[in-house]
Order: structure tokens, then sequence, then C-alpha cells
């Protein structure tokens, strides 16, 4: 993806992978000769390889979120973190399937720019707003629409997700409800861009994505892609516009 846009990963390439959960993906680009590092908010879930997160972790190429760092954020705000790296530190940030999660999108982009060198780039994919079927609950709809009918409805039909194999449609109402008020925050597209933007000039990439994938060839256009898939985002570390060149590259 990283060629398709015109910029090429070197071993002298700094590499943050945000939100980088069991650090498979920093395991493998650091054997592969980059230089690496991850970071997550939490690393106590039960689908985290504890083994290959440890190894990781022991040499530090993948570190923990600091939730409380006074200072560093904005009064008032939903999440308190602090990312565990000197300001200017990377070249290129990725995140996959990271920024459906986020709760403050401001703080966490501020906390991005600060890690990132000025002429940065960014890639992020995560799901859409208006995807047919939300991805982790399964759910019709339920990235918008999600009254607690609607959620009980679906758990009465039998849908539940891996973690919810034998609960009651209650009980499924009501993993699901905490899920989606506490775990997930889908913004619209232009709430997306107007946070982005703040610090990085933004190109929607689908179009780019598309040339590399079968089955996102069936949603036939980038547009169709980004409205009911998922986003891919493509940022550059600075507040100007992106150039014409750049521009070309995108198949919006």
């Amino acid at each position: 993806m990283f060629g398709a846009l015109g910029h090429t990963l070197g071993k002298t390439t700094r590499i943050l992978d945000f939100g980088c959960g069991s650090g498979e993906l920093v395991r493998a680009a650091y054997e592969a000769g980059l230089d690496a590092y991850g970071c997550d908010i939490d690393f106590s879930s039960e689908w985290v390889d504890h083994e290959t997160l440890a190894e990781l972790r022991a040499t530090n190429r993948v570190r923990q979120i600091d939730r409380a760092s006074p200072g560093k954020v904005s009064p008032g705000s939903e999440e308190i973190y602090h990312l565990p790296f000197d300001d200017e530190t990377f070249d290129v940030v990725i995140s996959d399937q990271v920024f459906e999660h986020v709760r403050n999108y401001r703080e966490a982009l501020d906390e991005i720019a600060r890690v990132t060198k000025p002429d940065a780039v960014m890639l992020h994919f995560f799901p859409a707003r208006y995807t047919p079927i939300e991805p982790h609950i399964f759910v019709p709809l339920a990235g918008f629409f999600h009254p607690r009918w609607w959620l009980l409805l679906w758990a009465l039909l039998g849908v539940r997700n891996q973690y919810q194999h034998g609960l009651t449609a209650a009980q499924t109402v009501a993993s699901n409800e905490n899920f989606l008020r506490d775990m997930v925050n889908y913004l619209t597209m232009k709430q997306i861009r107007r946070e982005f933007e703040r610090h990085f000039s933004l190109l929607n990439a689908e179009g780019n994505f598309m040339r590399l994938s079968k089955r996102a060839k069936m949603f036939l256009t980038p547009g169709l892609y980004r409205t009911f898939r998922a986003h891919c985002l493509f940022a550059q570390r600075h507040l100007q516009r992106p150039t014409r060149s750049l521009q070309a590259r995108s198949l919006q």
C-alpha cells in the first residue's frame, strides 16, 4: 500500500503499530529488517497471544499506553492516555481495526502527531459506520442503529459472536449494549476528517486498496467500499493540503 502511494519503507524507517494487540505485525516487520514498535491500551484480553506479547515487551518493542499521565490531555476528556514514546520518533504509523475503538479522536491524534516526525505518513484501516453487519457483535446496522428492541430481535434470532455462545437473549443484549457504549465509537466520515485534518493532510485510499484486494473489488467503487465496508485513510504529517501529485494517486 505505501508503495502504491509513493512511499517506500526502508531499514531506517521507524514504524509504529498503533493498537498493536499481541504485536504479531511488529514482530513480522522487525524480522523483515524494519525498525518497528507497537503500543496498545490493554494487554489483558483473552484473545491476546501472551507468549508473543511477553517476548516483544521484554525487548521494549511493544509498550503499554499510559492512561494516567498528567498534563498530556485536555480537561474533561473521555480518555486520558499518553503514548510511551518521545516527540518526533516515527516516520510511519499504521493501525488495523483500531480507530473504531478510539473514544476520543482528538487526544489520540494529538498524541500521534506528537510522536511523529514532520514529514511522517500514516495508514489506517477500520470499519465504516454504515457497514451492513457490525463486525464485532454481528448485529445488522449496529454501527449507527442500536435501540434495545433491535438488539433483542437479533439476539432472539440467535445472532451471537464467538464470546456469546451459551448466553441467553437478555444476556446477549446486555453484552452488546455495554460493548456499543464502551468499546466502539463510529464517527461519520465528516467527523473523522475534521479530527484528522487538525494535524494531517488526509486522503481516502480505498481505491488503492481495491487494486490489491479481490474481495474489496466486489464493492465496485471506492465510495461504496468506504461507505459500506471500511475506511482506508492515508495521512501526511503536515498542515498543508495534499499536493496535486498525491491527489492523483488516490482513487477516490
